[in-house]
């Protein structure tokens, strides 16, 4: 079916109530913000953001349902900006925004206000892209504000990869022992050594008192085969609070005659930068060569038992990013196998993958 020029298509649509809505033609409603007003049709905001259709519908319990303006959060105390509810109210008529990260931290309180989704979750995407040390913070007030729990790990995977410079902001020493402990014991934590994290949680113990607190969580968060005995005897001998208590000196002293913490060389970081795998056909077990350095070290694995150990063959294994390994095919019990599974070697830890192979590319 062909139609001529001025078939009202879907933009065509949006352009003219937008039009209609800059020269104030029918709009039956003023939108307040701050000290700014944005006027808009009633029905035009209903049909695409359902704060606003709870609203303005029939038997709405909103005052506002029988009002031309409405006040959006008169006394401030949600942080709604003007600038980002027009940002909004331009994408309701015709459907673009601009996100960037100079206004994405407005937008996301705005449109978790007005229950535009799509907007959410665009500017999750664009936070996640943005977080700094200059932002960081906002970014994870905002995750907690709104309950999301993909921002709140961005944040926390950011904090992780940037350790050696968040263990020296003044928002680290004022973390409550939970949230130290649950950064110090992460399996992936990105320094140049061990010694950093021993740092941190030592320069929080001093912060916070006593210092005899750190007995207990070095034990708990401290990797002290990757330090190494000479970094250890400076901290004895150059740290003039850990001489003066007993019970941090006695225990680094205990630690370094440990034989299951001997580093000779030096110390070493928790997360290798490079890593061999092997996995072999027909096997209970994969390895691992990890590089530190100038040192090797050598670790062996089970295969998960959903992989069925030695009855397992003829697979396939592509590197998914930097840490993960994607294992799908092959033959599982003697039949093709549909199911493909993701290992981390940063946690150790196998999930399976969330898609079943097609059956062409298992026989592949």
């Amino acid at each position: 079916m062909e139609h001529g020029d001025d078939y009202l298509t879907d933009r065509k649509f949006r352009d003219r109530f937008n039009s209609m809505r800059l020269a104030r033609e029918m709009t039956d409603v003023v939108i307040a913000v701050e000290n700014r007003e944005f006027p808009a049709h009633k029905l035009i905001l209903a049909g695409c953001s359902p704060y606003f259709r709870g609203m303005f519908r029939e038997g709405s319990n909103f005052d506002e349902r029988q009002r031309d303006r409405v006040q959006i959060d008169p006394k401030g105390e949600l942080g709604i900006r003007a600038d980002a509810v027009e940002q909004l109210i331009n994408y309701v008529y015709t459907g673009k925004v601009e996100i960037s990260h100079h206004n994405v931290i407005d937008l996301i309180r705005a449109a978790d206000l007005l229950e535009l989704a799509e907007i959410k979750n665009k500017t999750l995407g664009v936070i996640e892209r943005h977080i700094s040390f200059d932002t960081y913070l906002d970014i994870r007030d905002v995750g907690n504000v709104f309950d999301c729990p993909r921002l709140s790990e961005a944040v926390d995977k950011f904090i992780r990869k940037n350790f050696a410079q968040f263990a020296r902001t003044e928002t680290f020493l004022t973390l409550e022992e939970d949230e130290v402990r649950k950064y110090l014991k992460h399996e992936c934590l990105r320094t140049e050594t061990e010694e950093e994290v021993f740092q941190a949680a030592l320069d929080w113990c001093k912060k916070n008192g006593p210092l005899s607190a750190f007995v207990a969580l070095a034990s708990d968060c401290i990797r002290f085969h990757l330090l190494s005995v000479k970094f250890l005897a400076g901290v004895l001998a150059d740290d003039t609070d850990v001489r003066a208590d007993s019970a941090v000196s006695e225990f680094l002293l205990k630690e370094m005659r440990s034989p299951a913490n001997v580093v000779v060389s030096a110390s070493r970081p928790r997360l290798s930068t490079r890593v061999l795998v092997a996995m072999p056909f027909k096997a209970d077990a994969f390895h691992l060569a990890m590089f530190y350095g100038d040192h090797v070290e050598f670790k062996q694995r089970p295969y998960p038992d959903s992989l069925g150990g030695a009855t397992y063959d003829f697979f396939s294994v592509c590197q998914l990013d930097s840490g993960r390994l994607l294992v799908a095919g092959g033959i599982l019990n003697g039949d093709y196998n549909h199911k493909a599974y993701i290992y981390s070697v940063a946690s150790d830890e196998w999930s399976q993958f969330a898609h079943t192979l097609p059956g062409d590319l298992v026989r592949t």
